[in-house]
């Protein structure tokens, strides 16, 4: 009838012949094909013609610094992340300098991150470089990815029942005992979820992680970088095939985990 409000679906499946979804197929399997197989075939080839021993040791190494500073920075954010969103929770209110703070990282260039945690650092440490450098990019990437988890333990967080709260303070009990057996069942999926994404994100940042080019701490990104920078592709192959390993582990253990 007129003037009745009625719901649709903008969006409605509609049936195909066989030609075109022939041609659709054919199209999506090329791009797929083309976007992902073949690369994949080409660093492969590459690996079994230029491997030798040293550059796997090499490589090996790349992933033992890449893998350390990857579950440094996770542990940083999700620790953290933790700590301030536990103290929003109790103080009942965010504001929004707050928020801003801890989220701006993410938008700030990474060579901006790195001269100003790294400047900051050396006057305090001037004498130890090598562990500056280290340390300064733990810090700037954590900053950096932070607003992964600090985003979902926020909505981890709303999910807890306000009245917990309330009883935790009639009943006396502690912050830890509160954090330990009301607050943490909520916060175990997401904080596994977050600690793999930053990871994921570690592992291929560029910008922040050169900020070790000058040390002989070498990420797997690092390494790529400056091996396709001599013309060296086919060296290049094994930390790339390295790299997107470790990309389909981590996607394939964040669905898993997800689907809990």
């Amino acid at each position: 009838p007129k003037g009745s409000m009625t719901t649709r679906n903008p969006i409605r499946p509609q049936r195909v012949g066989r030609i075109l979804s022939f041609f659709l197929a054919l199209i999506l399997s090329l791009y797929i094909f083309l976007s992902f197989v073949f690369p994949l075939i080409q660093i492969v080839l590459w690996n079994l013609r230029s491997f030798d021993s040293n550059h796997g040791l090499e490589t090996l190494k790349s992933l033992l610094v890449t893998s350390f500073i990857a579950f440094s920075v996770g542990a940083v954010c999700i620790l953290f992340s933790m700590g301030l969103t536990l103290f929003w929770y109790k103080q009942k209110q965010t504001t929004n300098w707050q928020a801003g703070f801890s989220t701006l990282g993410y938008s700030l260039p990474g060579t901006v991150l790195a001269v100003c945690v790294y400047g900051l650092l050396m006057d305090f440490f001037p004498s130890t470089k090598k562990e500056v450098l280290m340390l300064s990019l733990i810090f700037a990437l954590s900053y950096k990815f932070i607003n992964i988890s600090l985003r979902s333990l926020s909505e981890s967080f709303d999910l807890i029942p306000k009245v917990w709260s309330e009883q935790s303070q009639i009943l006396n009990v502690s912050l830890w005992q509160e954090f330990r057996y009301s607050f943490f069942p909520f916060l175990k999926a997401s904080s596994s979820i977050s600690f793999l994404l930053i990871a994921v994100e570690v592992m291929k940042e560029m910008p922040l992680t050169l900020m070790l080019a000058p040390s002989e701490y070498q990420t797997l990104s690092i390494k790529i970088f400056n091996l396709t920078s001599e013309g060296e592709w086919s060296k290049a192959a094994l930390p790339s095939l390295i790299l997107m390993a470790l990309g389909f582990i981590s996607v394939g253990l964040i669905q898993k985990r997800s689907s809990l």
